[in-house]
């Protein structure tokens, strides 16, 4: 079998923990650190994050199993060409890759860790309700890096909304149900360095069940911390700060998924004055994704608008400059920020405008385009299930292995049973049209529960069938 080269699978397992971690799943991402861990033994960010989930509790009462799945991982035995040095790799056979998953279900204390008749352990009751993120009319919100003028565009705007915005003066955050920290790297002198995160975090006090304490976390980071081997991110890392900031990010989302509701990391780039009262718009993208220049009022109102949207709950996201484009004449302010936050649920991977093709007449188009990845010589390197939706098609992912099945006959979706409302294992891609504000097809990734990992090969592969396909549509319909 053939190894993969130890940084590039330090860097794999690094980022899939650090994936697991922004989703709150802590156990999943002491499977990934110890992985790395094994790529990189002198790793010590690894460490220190490994000793900090070890703290949360997570992973003590599997460490006994993990260790057992690395001694096999490591070991020099005839089925597996590993030594002492050696990464473990993301993919290399069957019998690897059944490891893998053991090791990650240890890790979560999956059930698969278990034979089917093992009552040894009592039952454990139903997690009880997680506490509410929302935040009370007029509460407290606390800004860390308040005298930055973004942390001042940001204080006027929350007062302005009917929350009581306070700068933080180190004094304390007891009552405050909302956080908003302005890194030195976004907001400039008077931001909070990534040497100080561990210490501001330590400082914020739990959520109460009985509607106290922090609720809500937002983190004003900068672009690159996912990129930091593009330019001109790279230039901006040579001294590792972009690795700094992104540790501090990680600060936010282990507190956070310990002992708060929900977290927000908001990513900037060059922050520009801008005159008073003025109501900028941005762009806004998943994860790490644009870069340029944005003015102040454009970042206060995401921060501000950030505390409040569903939209944003335990994610992170990119603002860039605006475009507008695609929107539609005389849509207000409003409605141009909620188009911009629904990029969030899912996330949106994918949109574009219609030209002389009704919404309706796409949705159709697009039922009997997605039956197109069953047929021969069309798959996608995933299997998936068809299935129609009111507004355009659900490619459903099927695990590995799955039988394809093809659908010239129309059969396909009988094929693959699956009761309504039931969320798929592997993750979908929704691919819609819609009229409002403006004629478009989007495509969202939906049923991504925790532990599904986005399927991007497979993602990048629509998108690309769709780019070619439908200007061919516009074309017919012209």
């Amino acid at each position: 079998m053939a190894c993969v080269a130890a940084d590039d699978a330090f860097v794999e397992y690094f980022e899939l923990g650090s994936a697991a971690v922004k989703r709150g799943e802590l156990s999943e991402a002491y499977g990934h650190f110890r992985a790395a861990l094994i790529a990189d033994p002198s790793s010590e960010p690894v460490k220190q994050l490994l000793a900090k989930l070890e703290a949360a509790g997570v992973a003590a009462a599997k460490e006994e199993g993990i260790d057992e799945i690395e001694r096999e991982l490591l070991d020099d035995g005839d089925d597996d060409d590993f030594s002492a040095g050696a990464a473990m790799p993301p993919t290399g056979g069957a019998a690897q890759a059944d490891r893998i998953k053991t090791l990650a279900a240890l890790g979560r204390g999956s059930s698969a860790s278990k034979s089917p008749t093992d009552s040894s352990e009592p039952s454990v009751p139903p997690p009880a309700e997680p506490p509410s993120p929302n935040l009370d009319d007029g509460a407290k919100v606390v800004v860390v890096g308040g005298s930055t003028p973004v942390g001042q565009r940001v204080v006027k705007m929350l007062a302005a909304s009917g929350l009581t915005a306070v700068v933080d003066d180190g004094s304390g955050l007891d009552g405050a149900q909302g956080v908003v920290i302005v890194s030195e790297a976004a907001g400039g002198a008077g931001g909070v360095p990534p040497s100080a995160m561990a210490a501001l975090m330590a400082r914020l006090p739990d959520e109460d069940p009985r509607g106290g304490g922090v609720r809500r976390v937002v983190y004003l980071s900068a672009h690159g911390v996912e990129r930091t081997a593009q330019m001109p991110f790279a230039l901006s890392n040579v001294f590792g700060q972009l690795d700094k900031l992104r540790a501090a990010e990680q600060e936010v989302a282990l507190r956070a998924m310990d002992r708060i509701p929900a977290f927000s990391l908001v990513r900037v780039g060059k922050i520009a004055a801008d005159g008073e009262g003025v109501q900028s718009l941005c762009e806004l993208a998943p994860g790490d994704a644009l870069q340029g220049e944005v003015p102040a009022s454009a970042v206060g109102s995401v921060l501000a608008q950030t505390l409040t949207r569903a939209e944003v709950v335990n994610a992170s996201f990119s603002v860039g400059p605006s475009t507008a484009a695609g929107v539609g004449a005389g849509v207000g302010a409003a409605a141009l920020w909620s188009d911009e936050f629904l990029k969030l649920e899912g996330p949106e991977i994918y949109r574009r405008p219609l030209s002389g093709v009704s919404a309706e007449e796409a949705a159709l188009w697009l039922r009997e385009w997605g039956r197109g990845f069953l047929k021969a010589g069309q798959r996608l390197t995933t299997p998936i299930q068809v299935e129609q939706v009111t507004d355009g098609v659900l490619l459903r992912f099927k695990p590995p292995g799955a039988a394809y099945e093809d659908d010239d006959e129309g059969e396909g979706e009988a094929k693959w049973p699956r009761p309504r409302g039931v969320a798929g294992e592997d993750g979908a891609l929704r691919i819609v049209a819609e009229a409002s504000p403006a004629a478009r097809v989007r495509v969202v990734r939906a049923e991504m529960g925790a532990g599904v990992s986005p399927k991007e090969m497979s993602e990048e592969a629509v998108i690309a069938r769709l780019q070619r396909d439908l200007p061919q549509l516009e074309g017919a319909r012209r």
